[in-house]
């Protein structure tokens, strides 16, 4: 059997072990159901519950967020609101929309008043709204800025934490730009595959997030969040530590509509996979996973262009056959899992950006394109030792030994106040 066989007969058989992950994927979220008609709603599990939602810097989506947290189709809630600082751009316009949208429900607004120098911003916002809770708190929920919530996010949030094996419950993002460019395309196959890994795996996304607040005693959550960098990735090995897992919902998937570009988008990625080196036990499943993908993909695409060089269509051939079927698999996935998700958003009512044809053909040369940079990303994500946050830089030591290096308060530094691009 000559090399080049050698290497396309490898790229599909991992091909078939990719569709298989993919085939997992859609079981879980076929298999997941939630629903609740008028009757069910009254005697639904409904503790008592706290959604928290910490804010750096005014998102573009920041007032849709608020006014769907306002109108959650949910008894007993209240919000807690954390905001870096007072010179934040967020903390105006939070108290404007406030003022110009008075609600029963009960919603505090606070500057963060201590950050932690050993963890993230984020996570000291959550120390601080936490430390904060009503004592008849049962529940805290995690929403992030770019999170527009159905009337009925919470309720399904909620739902499964009657269930004493489940200490939490998360969603995840779903991308759709209205006219998405290259990087909008690379971003949206690089969630998607993200989506996959990420069900499959347990890693809980904080945009949408809900703990039990026993859980987060029991488990020493609080401890863990005064080391870390993240707040969600690590929530899967302290709840496994209890005997507990993290429940996907699949209706809550979650649309963010912001645009960006190559230059935000790289960073952005490379400090996703960084939590997850630092957090989550399957790292290295997913290092060796990115590895045998680059790997195979590299060799075959150098390899063809070798053989075409010296006029071996034989090889040509072969290796030409493994990466159409490679393709032709990525373009599958691609659209059924788009299709699985625009079911889910379409039972919400959720409004979906229709796909021209022009759309379609970016998309296909997008796909090789976003495997490679994005499998060359996360191996290089090995040799991060600093990451910049929002203006903010860490230091990362260690997992658990992280150092704010300096702390400015957030700067706006958006020139359109209609930019709908992502801080």
């Amino acid at each position: 059997m000559s090399f080049a066989s050698v290497i396309a007969w490898s790229l599909i058989l991992w091909t078939v072990i990719q569709c298989l992950f993919t085939i997992a994927f859609l079981k879980r979220v076929h298999s997941f159901t939630q629903r609740f008609t008028p009757e069910a709603r009254k005697h639904s599990f409904s503790p008592a519950v706290t959604i928290v939602l910490c804010l750096r810097g005014a998102d573009p989506f920041l007032t849709q967020c608020l006014d769907a947290l306002l109108h959650q189709d949910y008894p007993n809630y209240q919000i807690q609101i954390v905001i870096d600082s007072m010179a934040d751009p967020a903390w105006n316009l939070v108290h404007n929309y406030l003022e110009m949208h008075p609600t029963d429900i009960s919603v505090l607004v606070h500057p963060l008043r201590i950050k932690q120098t050993t963890c993230s911003l984020k996570c000291s916002s959550l120390l601080q709204a936490i430390d904060d809770l009503d004592l008849d708190c049962e529940v805290i929920a995690l929403s992030d800025a770019d999170t527009i919530a159905h009337s009925t996010w919470l309720r399904e949030l909620v739902n499964p934490l009657q269930d004493p094996q489940i200490g939490g419950t998360t969603g995840n993002r779903w991308y759709m730009s209205a006219q998405p460019g290259w990087a909008e395309l690379i971003r949206y196959l690089w969630n998607l595959a993200s989506v996959i890994q990420m069900t499959n795996r347990q890693i809980p996304w904080g945009g949408t997030l809900a703990l039990k607040t026993e859980v987060l005693r029991q488990a020493n959550i609080l401890d863990l969040w005064s080391l870390a960098l993240s707040e969600d990735v690590l929530l899967h090995t302290a709840l496994r530590t209890q005997g507990l897992r993290m429940q996907f919902i699949p209706s809550l998937l979650m649309v963010n509509r912001e645009t960006c570009d190559l230059s935000q988008f790289l960073p952005w990625m490379q400090r996703q996979f960084l939590l997850v080196r630092l957090y989550h036990p399957a790292w290295w499943l997913v290092v060796v996973y990115s590895s045998v993908t680059l790997g195979l993909l590299s060799t075959a695409y150098g390899s063809i262009l070798h053989k075409a060089l010296v006029v071996d269509w034989q090889s040509v051939t072969w290796l030409g056959l493994g990466l159409l079927i490679n393709w032709l698999a990525a373009i599958a996935v691609v659209i059924i899992v788009e299709q699985t998700v625009r079911q889910i958003l379409s039972s919400r009512k959720e409004a979906l950006t229709r796909r021209a044809l022009g759309y379609w053909a970016k998309l296909l040369f997008a796909i090789p394109a976003s495997l490679l940079i994005c499998n060359i990303a996360l191996l290089l994500t090995q040799t991060v030792r600093r990451v910049q946050w929002r203006g903010i830089t860490y230091q990362v030591l260690q997992p658990w030994k992280i150092q704010l290096e300096q702390y400015s308060s957030y700067q706006d530094l958006k020139t359109s106040k209609a930019s709908i691009q992502s801080l």
